[in-house]
């Protein structure tokens, strides 16, 4: 298991004159052995040999099961590039069939996800512990996920990783790393939560409370890891059901954030914000994330 410390090298430094080795997306891309898929697909469940990448653009899973795409097993530094998840489920459908329901999950270690796309999903993407493997120091990186019912990416099993530059638009929780095992315990690992667009979206069908309602930005605990909140733009429209709208709790270092509030009266967490991250913007002006969301999808869907 890789320590904090050792992890700090994945956050972004400026070192004139070295570009340094390739990223992992552009290893994924470039590099490694392709496995290519295209077209409609039956749910999968089998995992990607290690070093190598299941290119799936233009591959499409809708309606194939609450488990849509599973790679699970002790199979290192193997890629996810591209592939569009659809559930067809109803809004209606109660929380706890949503809560037994993932777009995608993978057990691999050093996973790398980039550039998928998810629609209507109980978890959006969800590192776990299975098949012999665990998804310690995973990365999801250029992937748009929306209208997600329980939790956009679920770390509940407190793996270091790397989640950055996505497209969040429309999460019950955004990001969640809540163990349900008191076994589990992260707080050796860092979570590095980077330059991503994200709003929580009022669901029908709650955990708690009165609906439509949301969890919050974060759903943490004691045995999370160490959280890196850094050049993200999140938006609220109402206070959650559950939890609060505040950064996570536990060790956090947070710079370069923006808050959009679009709800009643004054934003309820702004002493939170500005107590552990105090330069972070708090807004009304709903155009900064509506910017933000164009900005991010025209740099990165061509088609």
């Amino acid at each position: 298991m890789r320590s904090v410390l050792s992890l700090l090298a994945v956050l972004p430094l400026a070192v004139p004159g070295c570009d340094g080795p390739p990223t992992r997306p552009v290893i994924c891309q470039t590099r490694n052995p392709q496995v290519v898929v295209s077209g409609p697909q039956r749910a999968h469940d089998a995992p990607i040999p290690s070093g190598a990448t299941l290119r799936a653009i233009g591959a499409t899973w809708i309606g194939v099961g609450d488990y849509q795409v599973s790679l699970l097993g002790d199979a290192a530094r193997a890629c996810m590039v591209g592939g569009t998840m659809f559930g067809e489920w109803p809004d209606t459908d109660r929380w706890s069939k949503w809560h037994y329901r993932s777009a995608l999950r993978f057990s691999q270690p050093e996973f790398t996800v980039v550039g998928v796309r998810i629609i209507n999903a109980g978890d959006g993407i969800k590192p776990k512990d299975d098949a012999g493997g665990a998804a310690q120091d995973f990365h999801i990186e250029g992937s748009w996920i929306q209208h997600v019912h329980d939790d956009c990416i679920e770390n509940d099993y407190v793996h270091s990783g790397v989640i950055r530059d996505n497209l969040l638009d429309g999460c019950y929780v955004m990001f969640s790393s809540r163990p349900s095992s008191s076994s589990l315990d992260g707080r050796r690992n860092l979570v590095v939560i980077d330059r991503n667009v994200g709003s929580l979206e009022p669901m029908r069908s709650v955990y708690s409370g009165s609906s439509p309602g949301t969890g919050g930005f974060f759903k943490w605990s004691k045995s999370a890891p160490v959280a890196v909140v850094t050049n993200n733009v999140f938006m609220a429209v109402q206070p959650p059901n559950h939890g609060t709208l505040g950064p996570p709790t536990g060790p956090l270092l947070c710079a370069g954030n923006v808050i959009v509030w679009k709800g009643a009266g004054a934003f309820p967490d702004a002493a939170a914000w500005r107590a552990r991250c105090p330069d972070t913007v708090i807004t009304s002006d709903a155009r900064r994330y509506d910017q933000a969301k164009a900005g991010w999808i025209s740099s990165h869907v061509t088609g």
